[in-house]
């Protein structure tokens, strides 16, 4: 009986551990970084983007320009209610996706966007800003 209950716990166990972790579908992983961009988390935004892997200096410059924009223009919106993934279309070499998603703002139109993401080293990253 307790090998019985050990082995259905470590079943639990491994499926609790798998289940946690990082966005694995385009959508999910866009959707990840702008609430990281809304929150104010540039730098996982930052991260999220292709084009500035191991560019320091650039990511440090877009970095300040989002403090400076970003903070002003969520306020004026009244904030963000929700980012919401409305499609996915991944390509059939399943190395890039477009992504459309929906942010919904307190006191603002709802923003529509489409962004163009790639696959890297088994991380969905924006293709750019």
């Amino acid at each position: 009986m307790k090998k019985l209950w050990f082995g259905f716990f470590l079943i639990i166990s491994v499926l609790m551990v798998t289940s946690c972790g990082e966005p694995s579908t385009p959508g999910a992983k866009l959707k990840f970084y702008v609430e990281a961009l809304v929150a104010g988390d540039y730098d996982t935004y930052l991260d999220g983007i292709a084009t500035l892997d191991g560019n320091v200096e650039q990511k440090d410059e877009i970095k300040q320009l989002l403090a400076v924009k970003m903070k002003p223009e969520l306020e004026k919106k009244g904030g963000v209610i929700a980012v919401k993934v409305v499609s996915e279309k991944i390509s059939e070499d399943g190395q890039s996706a477009v992504v459309k998603i929906k942010i919904v703002y307190n006191k603002a139109k709802a923003d529509v966007k489409y962004y163009q993401m790639i696959l890297k080293e088994d991380v969905w990253k924006l293709k750019s800003m």
